[in-house]
């Protein structure tokens, strides 16, 4: 969490001119400011979705295009109204004292504006690296963004107006910082480690690290099963991937489950070191603990199955 609040606040320090309301002359352009760089990443946003309508329409994949034309104008409205917006001189920019609290207040806003606008252009890269279209789930997920980031504006706009900290509750709730993921044990194996499961043990013997934006998925191979099946452990940095252990089934074409992601792999084996793989891979999770993973490396699709495992049940020994 310390991480993440110091990475905010050097990234509100690092817009230029930008001093945090510090004096009365100060708050007028602070605004401007910090409207400006928010529009600039919302507009990102949608320059994002209007490429991938583009490579929708290159691909004839045609059944969400308008939805994608739809949010690509509503990103670029909720940019308009951050870069336009247009205050009297009461309120912040009065001559009266500002009470701490709204100062403080007006500074968790422009916080979160960050946080949701970089939350925004990370939906829309997955929404354009979907190689098979978008996912319902991405596009509803951009949607909501856009309704947080439309009501924090609001909200922002009333204490600016009024000089008076918010008090509704909901909105209040979009102040708090996001909790911390807990990391899979998994993300920090390498190969050469040993590690038990419920007492079982195993030795890494290659690994498969996936990158898509911030997102980090880490395949470790840990040899074979009694059958000659290579044996995998999965995990993420994110909540949408599950810690599991996995049998690979095949190398036959991938699972008809849309949508495949899009990114580049390292690939370490005992021989060599591979960087910056194009690599495609799709996830689903099954009724109880069920998990299944899949990647294509060129024309080799290989399809893991599972289940999950809880960190908990997971010790590592590090290098053998």
């Amino acid at each position: 969490m310390e991480r993440i609040e110091r990475k905010i606040r050097s990234t509100l320090d690092s817009i230029p001119g930008y001093r945090g309301y510090r004096s009365l002359e100060d708050r007028r352009d602070d605004d401007r400011r910090l409207r400006e760089t928010i529009a600039s990443e919302i507009s990102s946003s949608a320059a994002t979705l209007t490429r991938a309508g583009a490579e929708m329409v290159a691909k004839r994949q045609l059944q969400q295009v308008s939805s994608v034309e739809r949010l690509v104008a509503d990103t670029r409205h909720l940019s308009d109204r951050v870069r336009t917006a247009t205050y009297g001189y009461g309120g912040l920019f009065s001559t009266r004292d500002v009470g701490a609290n709204v100062l403080d207040q007006i500074h968790l806003f422009d916080q979160a504006f960050l946080t949701e606008s970089g939350v925004l252009q990370d939906i829309a890269s997955r929404i354009q690296g979907a190689a098979e279209g978008p996912s319902p789930d991405d596009m509803e997920a951009y949607r909501n963004e856009l309704v947080r980031l439309n009501a924090l504006f609001d909200a922002r706009s009333r204490v600016v107006d009024t000089a008076q900290p918010e008090r509704n509750v909901e909105i209040l709730n979009l102040l708090e910082p996001p909790p911390p993921v807990a990391l899979s044990a998994v993300v920090g194996l390498a190969r050469g480690d040993t590690f038990s499961i419920l007492g079982e043990n195993y030795l890494v013997d290659a690994i498969v690290i996936i990158g898509e934006g911030d997102q980090r998925i880490v395949l470790a191979r840990v040899g074979e099963n009694a059958e000659g099946q290579s044996e995998w452990l999965l995990g993420g940095n994110t909540a949408t991937v599950p810690t599991a252990h996995l049998v690979q089934t095949g190398t036959s074409a991938a699972p008809v489950v849309p949508p495949l992601r899009r990114g580049e792999a390292t690939i370490m084996t005992a021989s060599d070191t591979q960087r910056n793989v194009p690599i495609q891979y799709g996830l689903t999770t099954g009724t109880g603990n069920e998990v299944t993973f899949w990647y294509t490396i060129g024309s080799e699709t290989r399809v893991l199955q599972g289940t999950s495992v809880v960190d908990s049940d997971i010790e590592v020994f590090g290098q053998a």
